[in-house]
């Protein structure tokens, strides 16, 4: 199961939970709207990322900033989340 995957299941199940239903009685269509609802996300221009990222990111990110930074990827990381529109920021 990939992340996004688990990330349209928890959707999913929140949706059953709002219902007042149990994972186990949760209909396809809370699945279906999940993945609705993610890929409107994405259509906006919008990414869900996690809050920390995973160790292949943190590879990424000092692989793209090279020996010679002064920043440090995961600081930079969490300041760009921080700011981000839905966490309240300014962008």
């Amino acid at each position: 199961m990939t992340d996004r995957d688990k990330l349209i299941e928890a959707i999913a199940a929140a949706l059953a939970d709002e219902e007042g239903l149990r994972p186990t009685e949760r209909p396809r269509r809370w699945v279906r709207q999940a993945e609705a609802a993610l890929a409107a996300i994405e259509a906006n221009g919008f990414a869900v990322v996690p809050v920390e990222p995973t160790e292949a990111m943190k590879i990424a990110a000092f692989e793209a900033a090279g020996p010679h930074t002064e920043e440090c990827p995961l600081d930079v990381w969490r300041a760009m989340i921080a700011a981000a529109p839905m966490q309240g920021g300014k962008g």
